[in-house]
């Protein structure tokens, strides 16, 4: 099944360049890589709280948000209105602390897993919403999480990040050309 409905994409991260490469902007800063490697314009919106692009033809709009993690369902909730869109046309891109680094689960609906910005988001909008994971590790100790999330990875670790976004550039195509359930199917089993 082609894709025709517009998809939304926002991608979780602390605002500011103190927080760049830090393990809690994975997703942030994937849309800003995916930016750069499409050279698209990456336009500011203050009134979203976010940095904008489209792509592949207007199919795709991606956010990067400018709003605390622990705030992002703000900006969940202002696309929507926006957009006059429903949240399932929203995918959510984040860090897991259960995944290994670089590690890639996509899924539609559920629970926070106690990422306090998945909770955030489902308090404003519901759960019924997609979530693109991207794993970071977890560093051993309930104690060091915070400390954790905001830590940049590790040099050994930055392959698997980079592999892990060529991932998911690698099958916007199947996203595309046979929408979001292969999609899904191909990010879990790769």
């Amino acid at each position: 099944m082609v894709q025709t409905k517009k998809i939304f994409f926002l991608g979780l991260g602390n605002p500011g360049s103190k927080y760049d490469l830090q393990r809690h902007n994975v997703g942030k800063d994937y849309i800003l890589s995916l930016g750069k490697d499409l050279k698209a314009p990456i336009s500011p919106n203050k009134s979203i709280l976010a940095s904008t692009f489209e792509s592949h033809n207007g199919l795709f709009q991606w956010y990067a948000s400018e709003s605390y993690v622990n705030e992002s369902g703000k900006t969940a909730l202002k696309i929507l209105k926006k957009h006059k869109i429903k949240p399932e046309q929203l995918i959510v891109i984040y860090d897991d602390l259960d995944l290994e680094t670089g590690k890639l689960k996509f899924k539609f609906g559920g629970g926070h897993g106690g990422h306090n910005g998945i909770r955030d988001i489902i308090h404003l909008i519901g759960s019924n919403f997609y979530r693109l994971r991207i794993g970071i590790s977890h560093p051993g100790s309930k104690d060091d999480v915070t400390k954790w999330v905001l830590s940049r990875f590790k040099p050994s670790e930055k392959s698997s990040i980079k592999k892990a976004y060529k991932t998911i550039n690698n099958m916007i195509p199947v996203l595309i050309d046979h929408g979001i359930d292969e999609f899904q199917k191909e990010i879990n089993t790769n």
